[in-house]
């Protein structure tokens, strides 16, 4: 074997894949917006969607409460 990737074990880590997620969700609102709803700043905001930072636990939560509520108001508007 001459590829390292050929027998590298990979391992799937939900936290990262959901931050992926989560963060490209972000994206779709504005800073000032989720800075309002979260309490954070809209620096720590900018550095969350650039991948700069990760967020922490309480965070990652808030931030996840607010894109699940933009998404689920989105899919009610669209149904009707």
């Amino acid at each position: 074997m001459h590829d390292p990737e050929e027998v590298q074990q990979k391992y799937f880590d939900p936290k990262e894949d959901l931050w992926l997620v989560l963060r490209g969700a972000l994206k779709r609102f504005p800073n000032r917006e989720i800075s309002r709803r979260t309490g954070l700043s809209t620096n720590y905001i900018r550095a969350l969607r650039s991948g700069d930072k990760n967020p922490s636990r309480e965070s990652a939560a808030s931030l996840l409460r607010i894109v699940d509520g933009w998404t689920t108001d989105i899919k009610v508007r669209d149904r009707k």
